[in-house]
């Protein structure tokens, strides 16, 4: 992006009263969330973290089961951050996500698909301290 479109996403951000951080891809970048996911309309839950880092969202819970980072997107929704992310497992296996992050808190749902079967997880954390 040039120089003159960070200052146009800059000026719009401060008008709307929206972070500009949230208006590019990568706007969570440096974020971690300890949380926990688990089967839709289940209570059990595994522990998990949820990365955003240099464009890319990772659960770490998923990774040992062989699926990598993916690329994110954003998007301000009030007071929220709203994202998007694929992720892809060595397999072929997808896993769609959709979640929110507000006020230090992340919450969504994934939908996996492997080997033609699909389901839908919800996961949860807390901002992570540096």
């Amino acid at each position: 992006m040039k120089k003159g479109g960070i200052l146009v996403a800059l000026v719009v951000g401060s008008v709307l009263g929206v972070s500009s951080l949230a208006l590019a891809a990568g706007g969570l970048d440096g974020k971690a969330f300890s949380g926990e996911i688990g089967q839709q309309g289940k209570t059990d839950s595994q522990p998990d973290t949820f990365v955003f880092k240099d464009g890319a969202f990772e659960s770490t819970l998923c990774t040992t089961f062989g699926y990598g980072k993916g690329a994110y997107r954003t998007e301000p929704k009030g007071d929220a951050v709203e994202f998007t992310a694929k992720t892809v497992s060595t397999d072929g296996g997808t896993m769609q996500w959709k979640g929110a992050v507000k006020g230090g808190q992340v919450e969504g749902t994934v939908v996996s698909t492997e080997k033609g079967q699909i389901s839908t997880s919800w996961f949860k954390g807390a901002l992570k301290k540096s």
